[in-house]
């Protein structure tokens, strides 16, 4: 699947700008090289999260008016419902199942401890049907990221995301909650209430196999003092072969990490007090390994060194208490 997907966003990438306003030139571009219901999505997926922006001063203004599908293509520009409706007004040109879904979201501007009962839903995304599963689509998130500038405002960077295209519910539920309780498809359903206590979890510690989504969900419902490790979304693909689960170790325990990069020369873990650990690498692919035992009570890191780039990534965190 990896080369079919490889091959449709090189073509999505190739799109002429004189069919980029044309909905039904678009579909039957896209239909050159999707044939099934994931690689329709895809295309969808792609040529949206390169071609539509977020729309900065709607935001910041607080205007934010329902945005058709139409307007959308015109202005390419929208906040999450304008990429929502086109999402699901493009699906359906191509004979896909597919819902636009509206609720609460821990996305930008949301801080841990804030509270969405009693409020209004305040993101939108899509859901279809592959493969007789419904599986969530965020392409407004695909898109790329925003963060506050000095003046307080919206900035958003347009920076391609694979990591909202094709996610189980299951992966979804740690930061999208659909109004509808119905479309939660996970259980058991849980309440808002109980999605607000959740901790925060990055999509992307499922994407690399780090954590599994359904266990993951079992076991914070189980125990509340559950604690997962600190990921952050480096945006490459990264696998997790081997790696605690859980955020707090213990002193003086042996703990083993296999992780598989190929954009990786090397990784490292760094302790609080500076040390570092290269971990190992194979000598005929990327795949790097190192056991440790931290014998101070301490948060430790560990960085990749990746080829092209001048200075290492935190990709994860563990607290030894």
């Amino acid at each position: 699947m990896g080369s079919i997907i490889h091959n449709i966003d090189f073509h999505i990438i190739k799109c002429p700008n004189t069919i980029k306003k044309d909905a039904d030139l678009l579909v039957n571009y896209f239909n050159e090289v999707a044939t099934t219901d994931l690689e329709k999505a895809r295309a969808i997926y792609v040529w949206m999260a390169y071609n539509i922006k977020y729309d900065d001063d709607a935001f910041n203004s607080a205007n934010l008016h329902y945005q058709s599908a139409e307007d959308v293509l015109n202005a390419k520009k929208a906040v999450c419902v304008g990429y929502a409706e086109l999402f699901a007004f493009l699906g359906q040109k191509m004979n896909l199942e597919v819902r636009t879904l509206w609720g609460y979201s821990k996305g930008y501007g949301y801080t841990k401890g804030d509270s969405f009962v009693g409020e209004g839903p305040d993101h939108a995304w899509n859901m279809v049907k592959i493969d007789g599963e419904w599986k969530i689509f965020d392409v407004t998130w695909g898109a790329g990221s925003g963060k506050t500038s000095n003046s307080g405002k919206l900035v958003s960077t347009q920076e391609f995301d694979d990591n909202w295209f094709n996610v189980s519910p299951y992966e979804a539920i740690f930061s999208h909650y659909p109004e509808n309780i119905s479309d939660l498809l996970i259980e058991p359903r849980i309440l808002l209430k109980d999605f607000e206590q959740f901790p925060e979890i990055s999509i992307s510690a499922f994407k690399t196999s780090l954590l599994n989504a359904e266990e993951t969900l079992s076991l914070i419902l189980k125990d509340k003092k559950y604690v997962p490790p600190r990921f952050y979304s480096l945006n490459t693909f990264i696998k997790v072969i081997k790696a605690p689960k859980n955020g707090e170790l213990l002193l003086n325990t042996k703990y083993f990490f296999e992780l598989y990069v190929p954009r990786a020369k090397s990784i490292m873990l760094i302790d609080d007090d500076g040390n570092y650990l290269e971990f190992k690498k194979s000598v005929n692919e990327p795949l790097f390994t190192l056991n440790y035992t931290q014998s101070n009570k301490g948060i430790f890191s560990i960085s990749i060194d990746f080829y092209n780039e001048k200075n290492p990534w935190v990709f994860l965190e563990y607290n030894v208490k």
